[in-house]
């Protein structure tokens, strides 16, 4: 997926408000697992998702394509360029650079409260599972339930499958195949909206006051 200008905002400021509800800092995998969750949760409750990135299913689970090769600073070209000069890359995790603040004037009151919402359930959850079984143990236990929960993922074995938001809708919201459709076109007809925004133009480093 060739990613817009104004998807990349969005990418930036949920995982910013992500680093933020965490002290500054988030594993990638658990990254992951955060923004699929928001994601699916305002597909469900708004139809459409908050990224607006292509999801595929890992052995580890449904990844952010886009936001995962930011994260591991693998994207490249400007774009790349932009997200470093935001966030750092420290082994496996992002981290929210000292003293820079991302704009998040592009998220909805009920899109910030969605992301800070899903990792603070989510964060919680991990942490009763590694509480009980031990980290390396109770983190797998904990995506293991996550899979069980997310029933449109697929095990790909050593690949990857595609994740449509169909499939998002269908296999994992319960959602009738005319239903499907209809929020894929409403999801699809936001992201077109937010293309011709203001908002896509600017920078994803706010403005000192």
């Amino acid at each position: 997926m060739a990613l817009s200008r104004a998807l990349f905002r969005k990418i930036a400021a949920a995982t910013a408000v992500v680093c933020d509800e965490l002290g500054g800092e988030v594993g990638r995998l658990d990254l992951m697992k955060i923004l699929f969750s928001s994601d699916r949760t305002m597909l469900d409750k708004r139809e459409r998702t908050i990224t607006g990135d292509c999801y595929f299913s890992l052995p580890k689970g449904p990844i952010l394509s886009c936001t995962l090769n930011l994260a591991k600073g693998v994207h490249g070209g400007p774009l790349q360029k932009e997200w470093d000069s935001a966030f750092q890359k420290v082994e496996h995790a992002v981290v929210r650079r000292p003293g820079v603040r991302v704009d998040t004037d592009g998220l909805s009151d009920e899109e910030e409260n969605t992301l800070r919402e899903q990792t603070r359930e989510l964060m919680e959850e991990k942490r009763r599972y590694m509480n009980r079984f031990g980290d390396r143990i109770g983190a797998s236990r904990w995506i293991n339930q996550l899979h069980a929960r997310w029933k449109e993922w697929s095990d790909p074995g050593a690949s990857n499958l595609p994740l449509s938001v169909e499939d998002i809708v269908k296999k994992g919201l319960k959602r009738s195949p005319p239903d499907a459709k209809r929020i894929v076109a409403e999801n699809n007809y936001a992201k077109k909206i937010l293309e011709q925004s203001a908002l896509a133009k600017k920078s994803i480093i706010a403005t000192r006051r």
